[in-house]
């Protein structure tokens, strides 16, 4: 059978299912990791903290789904402040975004370290973070 250019297709490869695997990790860990290290510092109020975090990342997918049916933009949040608010707040908001993709890469890399760490730990092999962490991150 002959693969049509633009058409979906239903399998990934290794590669794919690395990446995906990945990706996915990312959310599972911040709240497995999260949840604990705030813990350790704030005590009880934890949950009261992520019940309000809730609610605000509720309200800002609220917003999005609000100015997506007034604004055809590709641009995400660039796109939306930039039509509500100007260009320069767009301007600022494009730029804060890549900053917010950038910290997460790099928190993501520090938890694949962390954790390649404590698998290498676990069967008897001393291994820094760091290294592990910088060699996720060229392979992503």
């Amino acid at each position: 059978m002959q693969k049509r250019e633009g058409t979906l297709r239903r399998e990934l490869s290794f590669i794919e299912a690395i990446a995906l695997s990945i990706g996915i990790m990312a959310p599972t860990a911040a709240m497995a990791l999260n949840g604990s290290l705030a813990a350790g510092i704030t005590g009880s109020a934890v949950p009261l903290a992520f019940l309000l975090a809730a609610i605000a990342v509720g309200l800002a997918s609220f917003s999005f789904i609000q100015f997506s049916r007034y604004f055809a933009h590709s641009g995400s949040v660039y796109g939306f402040n930039g039509v509500a608010l100007g260009p320069r707040a767009g301007f600022f908001s494009g730029w804060a975004l890549l900053g917010t993709y950038l910290a997460f890469t790099g928190a993501s890399t520090a938890e694949i370290g962390n954790f390649a760490q404590a698998f290498f730990a676990s069967v008897n092999v001393n291994v820094d973070w760091l290294p592990l962490a910088l060699v996720a991150g060229v392979l992503i």
